[in-house]
């Protein structure tokens, strides 16, 4: 790897890499707020249930990429609008995560083992307490390995925002491999960044799982 070439458009790569943490912490933060509330809705509601169920099978058909570019550049010629292409890709990037946070919630609160809950009832312990001392716990526990690697996808799907001329760290890559036609150091570092990014997220996603599954187990 050429350092010398990092060193040299590290202002370029600097822009790129807050672009993609900027896109990748608002798809985050929507995605898990949007979508722990929907999935705790459609939980209780069979009508949301059935709506998130059907937004989640349709949207998964479709390629996000695709979903991206279109909202980009047809939706918005039929509309006669100009939106910054940053918000398009933050904003389809947020409802791809929240549709899967909220499929991934409500199908762990339905596999919630209720005889913690019977247990703590007969114990006579108050459901304000069941909630926060038993239920929220163990649902965390639960929710977390599936959500994780779910995570790790909005990482990875921030590079498509690059062929709607966002300027994340994978275009800004691009650029620079065009103008000094050294992609091995470039996409060496493009993978290093993204294994820095990712790798922590999986391999708490498979602690998590791997103690919780043990601790069922032992109960």
């Amino acid at each position: 790897m050429d350092f010398g070439l990092l060193t040299k458009y590290w202002p370029m790569l600097l822009e790129g890499l807050g672009t993609t943490l900027s896109l990748c912490l608002i798809g985050w933060t929507g995605g898990l707020v949007f979508g722990v509330i929907i999935g705790g809705f459609a939980f209780t509601s069979r009508h949301i249930g059935n709506a998130l169920n059907y937004c989640s099978f349709s949207l998964s058909s479709l390629p996000i990429l695709i979903v991206m570019v279109w909202l980009h550049y047809p939706a918005q010629s039929l509309l006669g609008i100009v939106i910054d292409p940053f918000y398009t890709a933050a904003i389809c990037i947020t409802v791809y995560n929240a549709l899967a946070v909220a499929s991934l919630t409500e199908q762990t609160l339905r596999e919630f083992p209720t005889r913690y809950i019977a247990v703590a009832s007969n114990l006579g312990i108050p459901h304000s307490m069941q909630f926060t001392k038993i239920v929220f716990p163990i649902l965390l526990r639960q929710l977390l390995p599936a959500i994780l690697p779910q995570q790790v996808q909005v990482i990875h799907v921030t590079m498509f925002a690059s062929l709607i001329s966002v300027d994340e760290l994978f275009r800004m890559g691009q650029r620079i491999i065009v103008r000094e036609y050294d992609p091995v150091t470039l996409y060496s570092f493009l993978a290093i960044f993204y294994l820095a990014l990712s790798l922590p997220l999986l391999l708490t996603a498979r602690i998590t799982k791997h103690r919780f599954t043990r601790e069922l187990k032992e109960v």
